[in-house]
This record gives C-alpha cells, structure tokens and sequence, in this order.
C-alpha cells in the first residue's frame, strides 16, 4: 500500500511539472459587461486616493467622547439621518437625535470603555461621493463588574458635507 501511495505521488508531480504554458487568464471568472447582474464588479476596486485627514480626527474625538460618556459632543459631526450597522446584527437608519440617543444609550451600559486605536486610513473613490475612514484597534469595557477586550475594525462614511453618514462596526474576541 506504501508503495502505491508512493507511486501515485511520483506520477502527480510528473503531470504537475508538465512543461505545457499556463493560460494568462487561468484560474480567473470571466467578467461579464452587465455590472447588473455580475456580482465580482464592485464600486470601490476602482481607482482610490488617500482622503482628508480631518475626518480621521472627527473618528478618534468620537473615541474620546464615546470614552469619556460625552457623546452629545460629537452631535454636530452625524448627518440628518445615519446608518449604523452594529457587530451584534443591529442595524439602525436613524435621525442625529435617535443615533445619539441610541449611542448613550450603548454607552451607559457600560462603567467603563477605553478605545485604542491601533491604525486608521482615510480614503476617497474617483467618481463616487464621500470619504470612508477605517479603523483598527481595541476596545476595552467594563459592564456589571466584569471586564471584557475587543478587536474592532470599524468604517465610517462621512458625506461631502463632512457629516457622518455611514458607520459599519466589526468586531472580534481575542483568541483563548
């Protein structure tokens, strides 16, 4: 049995290293015209540029203030209506008034957060309005006396009125 397993393995390489030329296209889904009906053409692969910072700092105050339970501060940043989708599944559209309520809200449940960023990136798409801001880093909490450290990335949309439109939460436990 040893011997066959063996055999088989030599002629699998053999045919591996066949000296016949690998098609330019091999292993690739052709694109179709119809960006309809073709779910490998995206908007935002295209060409892209680093954005304007400032809407990375808008990010890492929203931290501070999340942090220090002052979120009424950031108020003046959230557009007229925002989409949050939350890493438990929660997804609001809501006005600025229901976001920050229910940002406080996500906040006094908490005695205590601490938010590290670890990286962040600000980027613009040719064509395509606003800017996103992603950030990395962790997130530690403390809620009913046991505390608890999250990985997070998170995507924030801000419009071209510098008003935050959009924002995508992940979030992961460290590993045992």
């Amino acid at each position: 049995m040893k011997y066959l397993f063996l055999l088989f393995l030599g002629f699998s390489l053999l045919a591996a290293c066949s000296n016949q030329p690998v098609p330019q296209n091999a292993g690739q889904t052709p694109v179709s015209q119809d960006s309809n009906t073709d779910i490998l053409v995206n908007a935002y692969t295209g060409s892209f540029q680093i954005g304007n910072p400032k809407f990375a700092k808008i990010v890492l105050d929203f931290y501070k203030n999340y942090d220090a339970n002052t979120i009424s501060n950031i108020s003046g940043y959230i557009s007229d209506t925002l989409k949050m989708n939350l890493s438990d599944g929660k997804q609001y559209d809501c006005s600025q008034d229901s976001a920050i309520k229910v940002l406080q809200q996500m906040r006094n449940s908490l005695q205590i957060s601490r938010t590290i960023p670890d990286a962040y990136v600000t980027v613009t798409f040719a064509n395509l309005p606003g800017t996103w801001v992603s950030v990395w880093g962790k997130r530690i909490a403390k809620k009913n006396n046991a505390g608890d450290t999250l990985y997070f990335n998170e995507n924030w949309k801000f419009n071209d009125s510098g008003k935050l439109v959009v924002r995508n939460e992940y979030i992961r436990k460290p590993a045992p």
